[in-house]
């Protein structure tokens, strides 16, 4: 529960001003009067003048603002031992919060302690590497068929089979991989075939990966691409691989004859 600095000064400012006013009204009720009433001259044989009528007593006022006062007093005693109360419950909810963490904060400490010690503890019951696998050789007979299935070599896997790129068209936007070049100059006659192409809209290399190139090449219509390109260079092409909008071509450039 937060004390407002601004209510607290509003509440004093208005307590002091009830405080100025009543003085006001104090000093005029206490102030006495200078003016003193005319009175007519006496004369010898005049009859002796009546005695005055005594004064009309004055309305207890002083005694009205004194306790108008000690209200006020009353009441701004009771509303700052209010405010006191209401910063007291403040102080002590925030002193109950920092507890809190503070105790969250030793669980979560032993927590992790706990952790650490589960996970050394376990890599301490962990077998060595390269253990278990010997274990489990060891207990297989050497006569058993799984001993004798594990000693047979196995044959080496065959070579993944070309994509077919005979007749095979293409289409729309390409990315070719193709490569090896040995110069420039072949990879220049290699685009200058793909930009004579009947349906090829636009051809750009966009970089290189190693001694391969990376060609961006658009097509307007279905061409046989790789049939193509054999008729019109003067090296031979075979399609690797066939992916989403993507295509490996490899270049086999005729080995020059020994000098």
């Amino acid at each position: 529960m937060g004390i407002k600095r601004r209510d607290v000064q509003s509440s004093l400012a208005e307590m002091d001003r009830k405080l100025r006013e009543l003085q006001r009204e104090l000093a005029m009720v206490s102030r006495p009067s200078n003016q003193a009433a005319p009175t007519a001259p006496a004369r010898a044989d005049a009859d002796p003048a009546p005695a005055p009528a005594p004064a009309p007593k004055a309305p207890n006022t002083v005694a009205d603002a004194e306790a108008e006062a000690q209200a006020i007093v009353a009441d701004a005693r009771a509303e700052a031992a209010r405010i006191v109360e209401e910063a007291a419950a403040g102080v002590a909810a925030i002193a109950g919060q920092i507890e809190e963490f503070q105790r969250l904060r030793e669980e979560l400490q032993r927590s992790a302690t706990a952790l650490i010690e589960e996970y050394e503890r376990a890599l301490r019951r962990a077998p060595p590497p390269g253990g278990a696998p010997e274990a489990e050789a060891a207990s297989v007979p050497p006569t058993s068929p799984l001993a004798l299935q594990q000693e047979q070599p196995q044959p080496p896997m065959p070579p993944p089979v070309p994509p077919d790129a005979s007749g095979r068209q293409f289409e729309g936007q390409l990315v070719i991989n193709v490569g090896p070049f040995t110069d420039i100059a072949t990879l220049g006659t290699f685009e200058q075939a793909l930009t004579q192409l009947p349906q090829t809209e636009d051809v750009y290399v966009r970089g290189f990966e190693g001694n391969r190139a990376l060609v961006d090449l658009k097509l307007n219509g279905p061409v046989p691409l790789l049939d193509e390109l054999c008729r019109a260079l003067p090296f031979d092409l075979s399609l690797v691989e066939i992916g989403y909008g993507r295509i490996t071509i490899d270049v086999e450039l005729p080995r020059e004859a020994p000098h």
